[in-house]
């Protein structure tokens, strides 16, 4: 598999989390026909932070090579990061102004004040705006660490591995409790380790690349049938904790207090990353029977309508905030009915999909210039790195 793919693979998880967060909010069915969760058992969120972890590592090794280059890349991603994320907070801060999507005191003044101030302290959120929270303080972290650390992953690890376990005894709060609401239910020290993991793996890539190409087919087949053992038995009994409820075949491995973001328990965790081992090495080395679906994979994540998407990902995210927000206070004041609710869900995703790359041509045509270039030309062999 070569580098290029990875804005297609963004591209489609920036789709999935859109089809998600639109079908979910109105319990319609329809999103698990054709979302990857259906298959694999993992959402979306969990992807995002491998792949951004993996183009930050990358860099770091063969773009951002001084300690100097990396601080003024992480400086400048925060920067960034806070923008979309403030842009992005905007329509919560109109649904509690105008108590859209639920009753509230105080005079509308009164309530955007507060609901200005809990974006800013990173308390209060709403429409999935709060994901990009965790982009904020995993980049923030990291900037700390390679200040400390350097590139010496085996200290980064451990680091990330003590915020992983702290994070087990403490619930829905955040960094050790802070953040009640933008945060609850997704413990921001576990998702640490999850980024600091990919971090090492994009930095180390070169030689992972290289063992990639040695592994024997047999084993590239032991690998995939056991991760879809895993995954079957994953989907079928989700066990362990299911977003606030205890659910387990298995009770001796879980901690007292798991975080309620059932992906990033232990089991969860391998999970993601050996499915990503998986189709990796699936496209790496297509062995056998495996290179069709390698060919497809291929294909479809060289799409250039999806690879769009994923180019400027942190744009379409701030945009799917905004559509969701909108069905949803659209939602609460009018009855949708549920066949409704599913064709304007589809359109709006579709919309979302051609969206980017129609509007390019658009450009195009006009003679007007593209900012960023097209898919494909900021990146590692001229493949682009979008926004990590």
């Amino acid at each position: 598999m070569r580098l290029d793919v990875v804005d297609g693979i963004r591209g489609h998880m920036m789709v999935g989390m859109m089809s998600a967060h639109l079908f979910i909010q109105q319990s319609v069915g329809t999103i698990y026909i054709p979302h990857h969760h259906t298959i694999l058992g993992l959402w979306d969120a969990e992807f995002f932070f491998l792949i951004a972890g993996f183009l930050v590592g990358w860099m770091f090794r063969h773009k951002l090579t001084t300690p100097e280059k990396r601080h003024r890349f992480l400086l400048k991603r925060l920067k960034k990061i806070l923008q979309y994320y403030v842009l992005s907070a905007l329509p919560f801060i109109v649904a509690a102004t105008f108590a859209i999507m639920e009753p509230a005191d105080g005079t509308p003044v009164e309530r955007f004040f507060w609901a200005l101030i809990g974006v800013l302290t990173f308390t209060d959120g709403g429409f999935f705006s709060e994901i990009l929270v965790f982009y904020f303080w995993c980049f923030l972290i990291v900037l700390a660490i390679v200040y400390l650390c350097g590139t010496d992953f085996r200290r980064i690890l451990g680091i990330g591995a003590a915020f992983y376990l702290l994070s087990g005894l403490f619930t829905g709060g955040g960094l050790f409790g802070l953040g009640q609401e933008a945060i609850q239910g997704f413990d921001l020290t576990a998702w640490i380790f999850h980024f600091l993991i990919s971090l090492a793996i994009g930095y180390y890539f070169t030689e992972l690349d290289t063992f990639a190409a040695k592994v024997p087919p047999r084993m590239i087949y032991l690998l995939v049938g056991g991760t879809a053992a895993m995954t079957a038995v994953i989907i079928r009994f989700e066990p362990f904790l299911t977003y606030g409820e205890w659910r387990g075949v298995v009770d001796w491995f879980r901690l007292p207090h798991w975080p309620s973001r059932v992906e990033l328990h232990p089991l969860y965790l391998f999970h993601i990353f050996a499915v990503s081992a998986s189709i990796y090495l699936i496209m790496r080395a297509r062995p056998g029977v495996l290179r069709y679906p390698a060919q497809v994979l291929e294909a479809y994540f060289k799409w250039t309508v999806l690879r769009t998407v994923g180019q400027y990902s942190i744009q379409m995210f701030t945009i799917h905030c905004y559509i969701v927000a909108a069905v949803m206070m659209t939602a609460e004041v009018y009855d949708i009915a549920p066949g409704a609710f599913s064709l304007l869900g589809t359109a709006l995703v579709i919309a979302f999909l051609f969206g980017p790359y129609l509007v390019l041509r658009l450009r195009d045509r006009l003679g007007q210039p593209q900012p960023g270039g097209r898919p494909g030309q900021d990146g590692p062999k001229g493949r682009s790195t979008g926004s990590a």
